[in-house]
């Protein structure tokens, strides 16, 4: 078997089972043996579960000899630590729950097990999916370049993508936290709209703003994982009762006559000179694709900052209601600080919050009359030092500038695609985002395959002798 198979797309890794090249059990004994070698080096796993994936492969096999096999049949993939996993510890970054063993799948988990998939194990996350992880739990490495954040709060699911340590991996993302740590770690990140995924037995940070998504190789496995995990659910009231297949067809048609809306005030602005140009770069290069640049005048953000905060505030405050009293001394500082600000907002603070997410949301519901997408930076600039991040504070309203371009988009609902588009003269990966209507999703991904049609950054993968050094 080749060495070089951790690198390949589940959709490459597909076509390998179809052939007979390689087997679904043959994968995922390859998998946890590079998982037991480096991520040790790395700490994305929170838990890994090596014989429920040995007989989910298993069964793979089967499907794929009966000719019963699907896009994901097989394909190892891993789960962010919030996403509950029947007999095993999910205790979402906390310390407060670090005992709990789950007693059902989450609504995401079986899907992704009735679809054939193979689940190596949980990835390590932020303590709750706020932007720290607890003081008692290792930080993942970023693989590009170890001395940099790996992002918060779907940190694991980056780093494992990107290493060669799951094909695939589900995120979740409330203030940013698919689409930050695939910019950082140079992968494909999707958040859906919201109430596309089941969040049912998803612990929450702010259940009025969490989206579930795939953090991927490519926008195609993008979509085959988002095919799986999406649609309705009587266990989750806010999961929209709409079919995904419908929406995702025609996905390989290109992107000819797409409008994709361009502020350049946005893209430029207080961002990193570096990841501006490669953004802008990359707006004209889907325009020669066959997309139509329009140049917008987007809405202040202002506004919108300021509401999600103090929802996200509120929220986590209600998440951690049973949890916190009594108890405060297992939370770090930083989840702490966030439920307490969130215990102290007054109904009226509240009140405007949800006045002002109505307006943003109609502003840019009035700029998607002129444009299918709109292309920003998924932050201001690449990944920053990881010794930085520790001192993050737990007030999302003095870290606006940080989530400007993406708690806007979670507030309206609206989903993201996160996509690679070069490196950064530290080697650090730089990416944009293109944002949809809600529930047009396949804008956005026919746009990011035309995209990878055309590039290969997402082909690009780090070099082991960076973690491998920084260990040593």
């Amino acid at each position: 078997m080749s060495a070089e198979l951790h690198w390949k797309s589940a959709a490459e890794l597909t076509g390998d089972f179809r052939s007979g090249a390689v087997s679904p059990v043959e994968v995922t004994c390859a998998m946890l043996d590079r998982i037991e070698t480096v991520d040790p080096l790395l700490g994305s796993y929170d838990e890994v579960t090596a014989e429920r994936a040995m007989a989910q492969a298993a069964r793979a096999e089967t499907a794929w000899r009966a000719g019963e096999a699907g896009p994901l049949t097989g394909v190892p993939v891993a789960v962010k630590a919030l996403c509950d996993m029947k007999g095993v510890r999910t205790a979402a970054g906390t310390k407060v729950m670090r005992e709990r063993v789950a007693e059902t799948d989450a609504t995401v988990v079986r899907r992704l097990e009735e679809a054939g998939a193979v689940i190596l194990g949980l990835l390590v996350m932020t303590e709750g999916a706020s932007a720290v992880h607890h003081p008692e739990t290792p930080q993942p490495k970023n693989p590009w370049n170890p001395d940099y954040w790996s992002g918060a709060s779907s940190s694991g699911s980056g780093v494992a993508v990107a290493a060669g340590l799951c094909f695939g991996a589900l995120g979740s993302d409330t203030a940013g936290s698919i689409r930050a740590p695939s910019h950082f770690n140079g992968v494909t990140g999707l958040k859906p709209t919201y109430g596309r995924v089941s969040r049912a037995k998803v612990f929450p940070l702010s259940a009025t703003l969490d989206h579930l998504g795939p953090m991927t190789r490519s926008a195609e496995d993008a979509a085959s994982m988002l095919r799986v995990i999406a649609g309705p659910d009587e266990a989750d009231p806010t999961a929209v009762r709409r079919s995904i297949s419908g929406d995702l067809a025609g996905l390989d048609q290109g992107i000819e006559g797409l409008r994709i809306g361009v502020d350049e005030r946005w893209i430029t602005d207080g961002v990193d000179p570096e990841l501006s140009k490669s953004v802008l770069e990359a707006a004209a290069e889907l325009e020669r694709a066959g997309a139509v640049r329009v140049n917008v005048d987007a809405p202040d953000r202002g506004e919108a900052i300021r509401a999600g905060a103090a929802i996200l505030h509120a929220d986590v405050a209600l998440a951690h209601r049973d949890l916190f009293p009594g108890r405060e001394d297992d939370y770090g500082p930083h989840l702490a600080e966030l439920i307490r600000i969130g215990q102290r907002l007054t109904g009226v603070e509240l009140a405007e919050a949800h006045e002002r997410r109505r307006n943003w949301t109609g502003r840019l519901a009035a700029l998607h009359e002129e444009v299918d997408l709109l292309i920003l930076p998924p932050t201001p600039a690449p990944a920053p030092p990881a010794r930085l991040t520790h001192a993050l504070s737990g007030d999302f309203f003095d870290q606006g500038d940080v989530f400007r371009f993406t708690l806007p988009f979670t507030l309206s609902g609206q989903p993201a695609l996160t996509l690679p588009c070069g490196f950064s003269r530290l080697g650090l990966p730089l990416a944009f985002q293109l944002i949809g209507r809600p529930f047009e999703e396949a804008a956005a991904l026919r746009a990011g395959m035309a995209w990878q049609a055309r590039t290969d950054w997402h082909l690009r993968h780090p070099d082991e002798a960076a973690w491998q050094g920084h260990a040593a």
